[in-house]
């Protein structure tokens, strides 16, 4: 075996070969799930953009699928669940309310916050949104074996969290 077959044959995923040829490194910068989430989100933005016939935008989508499923939902827990800014939480909902898509009324436990649900004309559109992004889920993961989707769904849990432990053991810290 050459020694640049070999070489490529003891690199791991995250490492290069060094100019030399000698083994793996540790990539200065090798981002595998960041780029396919990022260019996976856009595609579900335009999947929508292509049917237009449901008239909402990617972040009213996944408040109305949010609604489908949870139900009647006060604001935090829509920002919990979906992690939006919550002035973009909040200017989503307008629009929503303004297309009589969801009413908010304040929380009869809480009266500093608000409870939101669905209209009836929302509860349509809302079905309707929720079973479309269900058959583009369906239709991207029919492939996977159930191991393979519980990876998926454990490593995409692990990036939404606050901190996120890096392979030093140190942590990032927004700002820090």
């Amino acid at each position: 075996m050459t020694r640049s077959a070999k070489t490529r044959s003891t690199n791991r995923p995250g490492t290069t070969p060094t100019a030399a040829g000698r083994g793996g490194v540790p990539a200065r910068s090798t981002l595998l799930l960041i780029p396919q989430l990022h260019r996976a989100t856009h595609r579900v933005g335009l999947w929508l953009d292509r049917h237009a016939a449901l008239g909402v935008t990617q972040a009213e989508s996944h408040i109305l699928a949010h609604l489908v499923e949870a139900g009647p939902s006060t604001v935090g827990q829509l920002h919990r669940a979906l992690e939006h800014r919550r002035s973009t939480l909040t200017s989503v909902l307008d629009r929503l309310e303004g297309r009589g898509l969801v009413g908010r009324t304040v929380a009869p436990r809480d009266r500093r916050s608000f409870v939101v649900q669905l209209t009836h004309e929302g509860e349509r559109l809302a079905i309707r949104t929720h079973g479309a992004l269900a058959a583009l889920e369906r239709g991207a993961l029919r492939h996977l074996k159930r191991n393979e989707l519980e990876a998926l769904t454990a490593a995409l849990d692990r990036i939404g969290h606050p901190e996120v432990p890096l392979a030093s053991g140190a942590r990032f810290r927004a700002g820090g």
